[in-house]
């Protein structure tokens, strides 16, 4: 499969921009950042970001056919997410930039990848098949004691037990990332099915992202249930069929929630539209889409036609009125609105000789 990786500066500079390369780190090891770092200058954390790639089980660098994750060695909290992008609409992609803290229950371990199933995980297995993304920690971080977490001389940072943590790692930067825009539990929030990954032993080396797997079966934490605070919107969408085809637009209303705070290019809670035969309006246009809540679509009546909308909820597949939209995050509502033009009874009436009577029609 292939992968796009990217290597992320999580943290500027402050004085004097040093572009540090991987080759370097990984054969100075911590040496060189103390020396950087007793010089003068600032370091910035790298954070590879592997997007794409295939999961745990079937990358080369692990040689096992399952995982179990019982050791339970790692534990992340307190995550901060910046949306870089948001979600527009179920099934977007958003752009975030995350921060964690890092605890271990052991005394050290080593090359720490984050796997995060992107594919809406169709295996049902988190992120051990399928298609993944990878965040190794940056090994330029300093731990709670104040010392670099590069342990073992290679790309990807370890973590140890310190005096001052929990957490052993405050504010892990992991880089700006992409995830899908899937709420399966109906929560609100994107669904990340998580699985950490470590080493208990210094070898091998961790040369990327990719070759950061548990060392064996056990050594993973899997949290099936772990989402990030960034909301997933529902959508509302609307097609045009006329009875027959014309080219005329007829006009809808949408009224509903506002999101708040409102972004530049949001839905601003009363959208007039046009529409002609043939025609779709999405919400997913809006910036951050819509907010789940109560929401009515009504067309300007036109006299010469008879219409109807019919709405469908993608959640059951339910028949939804059109006033009365309770849109759910994860939700897209789909609407068609048809207009059958009515009878029109034309009458000619020729004479010859041209008199000035009138005639009478009676039905």
């Amino acid at each position: 499969m292939r992968s796009v990786t990217t290597v992320l500066a999580a943290e500027p500079c402050s004085e004097l921009r040093v572009k540090t390369q991987s080759s370097l780190i990984k054969s100075l090891g911590a040496l060189a950042t103390v020396l950087l770092l007793a010089s003068g200058f600032s370091v910035p954390a790298f954070a590879e970001v592997t997007e794409n790639t295939d999961c745990v089980l079937d990358q080369p660098a692990y040689g096992h056919a399952t995982v179990n994750c019982t050791a339970g060695d790692l534990g992340l909290s307190t995550p901060v997410t910046s949306v870089v992008k948001a979600c527009n609409f179920p099934g977007d992609t958003a752009i975030l930039d995350v921060t964690v803290d890092i605890t271990t229950t052991a005394t050290a371990r080593y090359d720490m990848g984050l796997w995060f199933s992107v594919d809406g995980d169709p295996n049902g297995d988190g992120s051990q098949t399928g298609t993944c993304t990878v965040v190794s920690i940056p090994n330029t971080l300093f731990d709670a004691d104040g010392v670099s977490v590069n342990k073992d001389g290679d790309f990807c940072g370890d973590v140890v037990s310190t005096a001052v943590g929990p957490p052993d790692i405050a504010d892990a930067a992991l880089g700006q990332f992409s995830l899908p825009c899937i709420d399966t539990d109906g929560d609100g929030k994107i669904d990340v099915p998580l699985l950490v990954a470590y080493s208990h032993q210094e070898a091998p080396v961790c040369n990327a992202a990719i070759d950061a797997v548990p060392a064996n079966k056990s050594k993973c934490n899997i949290n099936m249930a772990a989402s990030v605070d960034v909301l997933v919107p529902g959508q509302i969408i609307v097609t045009k069929t006329t009875i027959p085809s014309v080219t005329t637009d007829f006009s809808f209303n949408l009224t509903g929630p506002i999101l708040d705070p409102l972004p530049i290019g949001g839905f601003d809670g009363d959208h007039d539209f046009p529409l002609a035969d043939g025609g779709t309006f999405d919400s997913g246009d809006f910036t951050g889409g819509l907010t789940p809540g109560s929401y009515v679509l009504v067309e300007t009546a036109d006299p010469f036609y008879t219409s109807s909308i019919d709405c469908t909820s993608s959640v059951d597949g339910s028949s939804v009125s059109p006033t009365a939209i309770d849109l759910k995050a994860g939700e897209t509502v789909t609407c068609n609105a048809t207009n059958t033009l009515d009878g029109v009874l034309a009458i000619v009436k020729r004479t010859l000789g041209n008199p000035v009577e009138t005639f009478r029609l009676h039905s």
